[in-house]
């Protein structure tokens, strides 16, 4: 079970949110995150029952629970915006005689963006919760 569901914001207003069992509604095997339209997206939430994380394509700002902060200087306009979303798996393995045993694991989600400078340089920027 996931700790964190995504939902995605669109340019138009539509909403695609995740399910728990993070299945394509149109791939069934492919996790959810394939039906994104990643360049349509407007604003990324990694959401549960106690919080919300959020990046803003639009204006490059994150919010935690409403609370809005940046990782850039507003100053220096950045161009073609797009999302960034991974989860980082690890796993702690006991090594067995004939196998190996999972004794405990940890997930961190990772939300944020790339874009462009006016020089052209890649600039990205990104936050990761667990």
């Amino acid at each position: 079970m996931l700790k964190y569901l995504f939902v995605v914001e669109y340019k138009d207003g539509s909403v695609y949110e995740q399910t728990p069992e993070d299945i394509s509604k149109k791939t069934p095997e492919k996790s959810a995150f394939s039906d994104v339209t990643v360049e349509n997206v407007a604003k990324f939430y990694l959401v549960n029952e106690i919080d919300i994380f959020c990046v803003d394509l639009n204006t490059g700002l994150f919010a935690i629970n409403g609370i809005e902060f940046g990782l850039f200087d507003e100053e220096m306009p950045i161009t073609s915006r797009k999302l960034i979303y991974f989860r980082r798996n690890w796993q702690h393995l006991v090594t067995g005689p004939d196998s190996l045993e999972p004794v405990s694991g940890r997930t961190t989600f990772h939300i944020g963006w790339e874009g462009f400078s006016p020089e052209n340089k890649l600039i990205r920027r990104v936050i990761w919760v667990e």
